[in-house]
C-alpha cells in the first residue's frame, strides 16, 4: 500500500504573513510531490474585527479584507500551478470564526443561512475548505 505524503502548511495569517516563508513551500513542491497539501486554518487574520486589544491605525477592515484575500487568492493558485494534481484542503481556524462570531452575536438568526449546504466546502483552484458548523 502506497503511504500518502501530506504537506501541511501552519497559520498564515493574511495579510501579515511573511512570503520569504511562504516561497519556502513552493520550493518544497518544485522538490516534492504531494498527495496533500493541507492549510490547517488562520489563512486569514481578521485582525481588524478582533475583540482583543490592538492598533486601529494598521489598516481599515476594508484594506484587511481586499489584502488578505488577495493574497489567499494568489497563494492557492501558486499551490495549483505547483502541485495540480494534489488534493487541497483548506481547514477553518479560530481567525476565520472571528467574523461569523461577532456576527452571531449581533444577528442570531443568520445562523440558518451560514449553516445551509454550500457553505460547509467551497471549491476554488480545486481547494475543498472545510469549515466547522456553527451551533447555537
Amino acid at each position: 500500500m502506497k503511504r500518502a505524503r501530506v504537506l501541511a502548511i501552519p497559520d498564515m495569517h493574511l495579510p501579515f504573513c511573511d512570503w520569504k516563508k511562504v516561497q519556502k513551500v513552493y520550493e518544497l513542491l518544485k522538490e516534492h510531490q504531494f498527495d496533500y497539501i493541507v492549510q490547517l486554518g488562520d489563512l486569514k487574520d481578521r485582525f481588524t474585527f478582533s475583540r482583543f486589544a490592538r492598533s486601529h491605525g494598521v489598516m481599515t477592515p476594508k484594506e484587511e479584507v481586499q489584502e488578505a484575500r488577495d493574497g489567499a487568492v494568489n497563494f492557492w493558485s501558486q499551490i495549483h500551478k505547483l502541485a495540480p494534481k494534489a488534493k487541497k484542503i483548506q481547514l477553518t481556524g479560530n481567525h476565520e470564526e472571528r467574523l461569523i462570531k461577532s456576527t452571531l452575536e449581533k444577528f442570531p438568526k443568520i445562523i440558518e443561512v451560514l449553516n445551509k449546504k454550500g457553505w460547509e466546502i467551497v471549491d476554488e483552484f480545486g481547494v475543498s475548505k472545510i469549515r466547522r458548523i456553527i451551533k447555537e
